[in-house]
């Protein structure tokens, strides 16, 4: 934090302090570098509440000039925030359920059944909600999980097709579905699935898969996300793939880059996430570097412009710029209509949307207007979060726009030619 020479660079680009500005934002020393120097000068005390304010984008450390690492060190400060003084009793609770993977999938099972008068097209409808959350609808648990409809299922990859012929063609894949997937979005595991094998590679979805334990990392419960983290590592250690693909980009991230932090303090288990976060990646890249499409593989109408939101961590931490727009350009050749501001975090930011609604609600509602002067029917980006987040909160305001996971938009294209 020394090297740090006051440029508010942090500051200028963090969204939650766009929102709350000022001294709200790290009690006397404002922006991500406040969340990381109020605790030395000022007590843990005094940053228990700004620091939660985070919502992990990583765009701070894309600008800082000297290179500190404020998203990790952040996380560092929530930890210890966490040991201060606990989680709130609803975190705890949820991830004391959240690590016990038999007790979790009961629990999920339940409410799934419980829910069912409240929902209609995928959100429960008739739940009372305080105006601080009313502002986003709330997802509905699916009936049948992802991992009911394909753990189990036997590889079929496609021998024919317009990517049948790419250069994944002949790899095994290991699917890990994340668990907002597996429960709240089966259908988008499902359009995964098939896609990977529209590039003529052999799917398996093994059983054993959780959670990686990014929720309670990001929380700075690291006693949850260890157990989850190696419950995730003992599962892949046993995969026989070329690849573990996945869906949701932030899993990856945390795989193969948070564990190595996580884990920095046990040379056992690190060595062991080392080893198999090799072999992990997100979809859109594995279509564009490991399957590489070929142009306009995919170019069958019906046409129509899409605009991309960049998922802050896929861009800020993955570094991804051009590979989901050669997918949507180059490969399907769509329009892009290109959005202000994209890679901008939505604002979901794992539970800093409950924590801090009303904070969440303007970046959200910021994200929906530059959407909206796009003039795109479709939104397309590459994690869970951010389309449970996005859906929610177009189906609360009214708004005409489709939110699509990247894998949905291709495999609605490879329907194309069927």
């Amino acid at each position: 934090m020394l090297r740090c020479i006051r440029c508010g660079a942090c500051a200028n680009v963090c969204p939650p302090y766009q929102v709350v500005s000022g001294h709200v934002f790290g009690h006397i020393y404002a922006g991500a570098v406040g969340l990381v120097t109020t605790p030395f000068h000022h007590g843990i005390e005094n940053d228990a509440g700004p620091q939660g304010l985070c919502v992990q984008c990583n765009a701070c450390a894309t600008v800082c000039p000297v290179e500190i690492p404020l998203p990790r060190q952040i996380l560092d400060t929530r930890r210890k925030v966490v040991e201060w003084e606990g989680l709130p009793w609803y975190k705890q609770v949820a991830f004391d359920l959240w690590s016990r993977p038999a007790l979790f999938d009961g629990a999920a099972r339940a409410a799934s059944v419980i829910q069912r008068p409240m929902v209609r097209d995928g959100f429960i409808r008739k739940l009372p909600l305080p105006e601080s959350l009313s502002w986003r609808t709330t997802p509905a648990l699916a009936a049948t999980p992802a991992r009911d409809r394909l753990i189990g299922r036997e590889p079929a990859p496609a021998t024919g097709g317009p990517i049948a012929g790419s250069a994944a063609k002949g790899l095994t894949v290991a699917y890990f579905i994340q668990c907002i997937t597996d429960r709240f979005l089966p259908e988008m595991a499902e359009a995964t699935v098939r896609v990977i094998e529209a590039c003529g590679a052999g799917v398996i979805v093994p059983e054993g898969q959780h959670c990686c334990g990014l929720s309670a990392y990001d929380s700075g419960d690291n006693r949850h996300a260890r157990a989850m983290a190696k419950q995730t590592i003992r599962w892949l250690e046993g995969i026989r793939a070329h690849y573990v693909v996945s869906g949701a980009a932030s899993c990856v991230i945390m795989i193969a880059h948070d564990y190595e932090h996580l884990f920095a303090d046990d040379p056992h288990w690190l060595q062991r996430a080392e080893r198999v976060s090799r072999k992990v990646i997100d979809l859109t890249n594995f279509l564009d570097k490991v399957a590489q499409l070929p142009r306009d593989a995919l170019n069958a109408g019906p046409f129509h412009p899409v605009t991309y939101h960049y998922f802050c961590q896929s861009h800020n931490v993955l570094g991804m710029r051009e590979e989901p727009r050669r997918l949507i350009t180059e490969v399907m050749g769509l329009e892009m209509a290109e959005m202000n501001e994209a890679s901008t975090c939505c604002g979901f930011g794992g539970s800093v949307s409950i924590d801090h609604p009303r904070v969440s609600k303007h970046i959200v509602e910021r994200k929906l207007v530059n959407i909206d002067a796009t003039g795109a029917p479709l939104v397309i980006t590459d994690n869970p979060g951010c389309i449970l987040h996005l859906r929610g909160s177009v189906d609360a305001s009214g708004r005409p726009q489709r939110v699509l996971h990247m894998a949905e938009l291709v495999d609605e294209r490879l329907r194309q030619f069927e």
